[in-house]
């Protein structure tokens, strides 16, 4: 019989100690009524679909590293006593990466270089006319993330989990995960580019539909 504490072959987000990243298992187990096991499929889930949402939204940052800095701030939250109030947890976890995707469009990286004396874009000064058009894009973007997770929980659980899979990771990372999920699907990752293709024309076609709704 392993010995093996249930969550401890899960990779630990970058900056939470082990403390926190049991106290953080240990709310998923508690919001979804499972056992810790189950509790770091659903983590392990919710950092890809995480990561995904980074990856068709970039903030300058790895997409890896904004999920764990997702996990970061729920982190210090229930370090603060407080408790993760959603239908579902990963719906708490997806409001968290908004704040933070709109936070980091406010305060964009900088891409000067460190010898340069000019100051990073984040303090440059903006006119009237730029900074109405920043609020503007970012009310679209705003509409446009809504309607992408509208239309992702309409797919079927199956489908969801395979295209947020696909997108999953990035260089050769993301060619071997394409690779082991061909196998799992038997068939070529030929055949697994096409099916996914569809689900994203799917996916676009709908946020079209519900964009236009919005107007």
């Amino acid at each position: 019989m392993s010995t093996t504490p249930p969550g401890s072959r899960v990779r630990k987000p970058r900056g939470l100690t082990p403390g926190q990243f049991a106290r953080l298992l240990a709310s998923l187990a508690d919001d979804c009524e499972a056992d810790r096991e189950t509790a770091a499929e659903l983590y392990e889930e919710i950092r890809r679909a995480l990561i995904t949402f980074f990856e068709f939204h970039p903030t300058g940052f790895h997409p890896a590293d904004e999920a764990d800095e997702v996990f970061n701030r729920v982190a210090r939250r229930l370090d603060e006593g407080r408790e993760i109030y959603a239908a579902h947890p990963r719906h708490y976890f997806y409001a968290v990466a908004r704040n933070l995707w709109r936070e980091r469009r406010r305060h964009p990286v900088s891409e000067v270089a460190l010898e340069s004396e000019a100051l990073p874009s984040r303090y440059s000064p903006r006119t009237p006319l730029e900074i109405l058009e920043a609020a503007d894009q970012e009310r679209q973007q705003e509409r446009r993330l809504r309607c992408l997770e509208e239309c992702l929980q309409r797919l079927t659980p199956a489908e969801r989990e395979l295209i947020v899979a696909y997108y999953h990771g990035s260089g050769g990372d993301k060619i071997r995960q394409r690779q082991v999920l061909a196998a799992r699907y038997g068939t070529t990752v030929a055949n697994l580019r096409v099916r996914t293709s569809r689900l994203r024309d799917k996916l676009e076609d709908c946020v079209t539909r519900c964009l236009k709704r919005g107007r």
